[in-house]
């Protein structure tokens, strides 16, 4: 007999013989560095609307604010399908956060570096390269750069170290999870 387990209430699941573990359902592209929103403040979910830089993302109080973060009526790039993963809590809260995308020395599991670059793991490496690739296309404004750049740092429209995310696609092929999800 099956059973639709669905997502259960905090995201919270039990594996048999084994311990609880939390996934979210993440931004590959952190919410903090898509600070754009539309040019003149309003959305318009049926023709293409050019965005700038949010200078004012974190002032309520000023007339200009704009929080792109979505709601019931209120979407955009924030709420982009292809841009959402499924990740582990605790890898996603204390190795990813808003860390740049990027090689850190060492393979196999996801891990940080001691200057907060963040690798996913062997496993998921081509499948975040490619997600970053379609972001930038689908959100011009978006940019990722090369390891250096001195526009690298959270809280901008830069994320990822693009070298870096071109050797991890060609390193680990599509798979056929990445091709039915699309």
């Amino acid at each position: 007999m099956e059973t639709d387990v669905g997502w259960p209430l905090g995201g919270d699941f039990e594996i048999e013989d084994f311990d609880k573990y939390s996934i979210d359902r993440e931004h590959v592209w952190s919410v903090s560095n898509m600070r754009i929103r539309p040019f003149d403040l309003n959305r318009n979910l049926n023709t293409f609307t050019d965005f700038v830089i949010n200078t004012n993302y974190d002032k309520r109080d000023d007339l200009n604010y704009f929080d792109g973060r979505p709601s019931a009526s209120n979407r955009g790039h924030y709420s982009d399908l292809h841009n959402m993963y499924n990740a582990v809590r605790y890898t996603n809260q204390t190795l990813h956060s808003n860390y740049y995308y990027g090689n850190t020395g060492v393979t196999g599991e996801p891990n940080k570096s001691l200057n907060n670059i963040f690798y996913p793991g062997d496993e998921y490496k081509g499948d975040i390269a490619r997600i970053m690739f379609y972001m930038t296309l689908m959100y011009p404004h978006l940019t990722l750069v090369d390891e250096g750049d001195p526009n690298a740092f959270t809280g901008t429209i830069y994320y990822g170290y693009l070298d870096h995310l071109l050797e991890w696609s060609i390193e680990d092929p599509v798979s056929i999870e990445e091709i039915l999800k699309k």
